[in-house]
């Protein structure tokens, strides 16, 4: 009697192919083992792990999370050094933060009583904070903010036009003087309805009458 063959063919797979699979996983696990010992943000490691992945065995990996972490470790020590340099050594406070770092600017630093105008004296925090920023990737975000002092002036009727102004003065400065992307920049206002100390004291008030500059690592959620 005729033995009856099996339908399936079984083909084995060649030695070489099984160690190149094994050696390429290895790399993969050991290259995610390796940067995880030197990013300890929870946030970053999530971007990590969703930067890398697998494709035809060629592993791609974002390089712009590892220069956005850089910046970010390294910017705020750069402009406390260059506000230091500069002779800035009250009414700013520079914060960090989980996607970046939040730079507080006392308006009186900034500008002139009741003005939009920018002081002169700002200028080179301003360039600095060019200089570190330019080419890093980093969404700047300003925002102005005043103290309950009623102001009426004809081209300002209340604070909130006035802390606008002042939003979209430092903002026109970084676009025009820094040429920063106007897509990587955005200004609001809050007159003094964000207070962060009593506004019943000149020194409270001097404190609520700032801008703040947030240098972050991607976009705000609308």
């Amino acid at each position: 009697m005729k033995k009856r063959e099996s339908p399936f063919v079984y083909e084995t797979i060649p030695t070489w192919q099984t160690v190149y699979c094994s050696l390429a996983l290895i790399l993969v696990v050991f290259f995610v083992m390796l940067v995880s010992y030197s990013i300890t943000d929870p946030s970053k490691m999530s971007r990590l792990r969703g930067a890398v992945r697998a494709q035809g065995g060629i592993t791609k990996v974002d390089t712009e999370v590892s220069l956005k972490g850089e910046a970010v470790g390294e910017l705020k020590g750069s402009i406390l050094g260059a506000a230091n340099r500069l002779g800035i050594t009250e009414g700013l406070e520079v914060t960090l933060l989980r996607n970046g770092i939040k730079l507080k600017v006392g308006s009186d630093i900034v500008f002139t009583s009741g003005s939009a105008q920018l002081s002169a004296q700002v200028f080179p925090l301003l360039d600095e904070i060019v200089k570190l920023v330019r080419g890093k990737g980093l969404y700047v975000k300003i925002e102005g903010h005043t103290d309950n002092i009623p102001i009426n002036l004809p081209k300002f009727p209340s604070n909130w036009e006035l802390s606008v102004a002042r939003a979209m003065a430092v903002l026109r400065y970084f676009l025009v003087e820094g040429n920063i992307p106007p897509e990587s920049l955005s200004a609001e206002g809050f007159a003094e309805f964000r207070p962060i100390a009593s506004n019943l004291t000149e020194e409270g008030r001097a404190k609520n009458r700032r801008i703040e500059i947030y240098l972050l690592t991607e976009r705000p959620k609308e």
